[in-house]
């Protein structure tokens, strides 16, 4: 420690031990109390060194010896390799976590998808409510309520077409959020990013598409008969699947090869 030149040194005591991102000013003699964020560069720096740590720990577990230190000065990191870390060290997101950026998601979601089908959304009440006076005055009259096929024949054009603004708006949301920050505003609120397992950095298009899609995007194959029962299925596998994967993935992050960690 002592011939340690004064400088910025990796964190010994990081907020993540798992993941460090800061750096402290030794002063030649002991540790001070100036922190600052590490810079890009220094975290990718960091990065072998922490693998390495992982493999040096997992030997040690398997033959009960002490972990060292990570450099002078910083105590043994007991890091788990498994479960709740990326193969690097980043930290895993929890399942609550995930499904409240999903229903934030969803709320923003609707809520634009809303304002752009709005005149479908109204002329589907139009027609509703046409159909239901229509009937009520057939029936004081004693007569025949109006066929139900009207009803359809009015409505499906635009259920079909608020359907599709309401696709589309995720589309570009999903895919626009994920490939630009790595996360959708609901995960952006919640501290949560969207990275490739086994290297973080940005997701490439491909990863994107195939995790929106099968997040997601496979809602418009609803409409066919049969399958919209086994994609309701799969929905609700896919939603719970982190509970007792090992890698805490949904089926939509393996099929990706994505994981969704914490960073803060």
């Amino acid at each position: 420690m002592n011939g340690m030149e004064a400088g910025w040194y990796r964190d010994p005591a990081p907020a993540n031990p798992a993941w460090p991102t800061t750096v402290r000013y030794w002063d030649g003699t002991q540790w001070t109390a100036q922190v600052r964020p590490a810079k890009k560069r220094e975290r990718l720096a960091w990065r072998s060194e922490i693998a390495a740590q992982q493999r040096e720990y997992a030997a040690a577990v398997a033959g009960q010896a002490a972990l060292p230190g990570g450099y002078p000065g910083q105590p043994g990191v007991a890091l788990d390799v498994r479960r709740d870390a990326t193969p690097d060290g980043e930290p895993l997101a929890g399942w609550w976590p995930r499904v409240g950026a999903s229903v934030i998601d969803g709320i923003l979601t609707t809520a634009i998808g809303i304002v752009f089908g709005w005149r479908f959304l109204t002329r589907i009440g139009s027609a509703y409510s046409e159909f239901m006076t229509q009937a009520v005055r057939a029936a004081e009259a004693g007569q025949q309520p109006p066929p139900v096929e009207t009803l359809v024949g009015s409505v499906i054009p635009a259920m079909l077409a608020l359907a599709a603004i309401l696709w589309g708006v995720k589309l570009v949301y999903g895919v626009g959020f994920l490939k630009a920050f790595q996360a959708t505003p609901g995960k952006l609120l919640l501290g949560l990013r969207v990275r490739l397992r086994e290297r973080p950095g940005r997701l490439p298009f491909w990863s994107v598409l195939v995790r929106w899609f099968s997040q997601s995007g496979y809602s418009i194959l609803s409409v066919v008969p049969i399958l919209g029962s086994f994609l309701g299925l799969y929905w609700l596998v896919d939603h719970l699947w982190p509970l007792w994967d090992g890698k805490k993935q949904a089926v939509h992050d393996k099929l990706a090869r994505t994981n969704v960690v914490r960073v803060r």
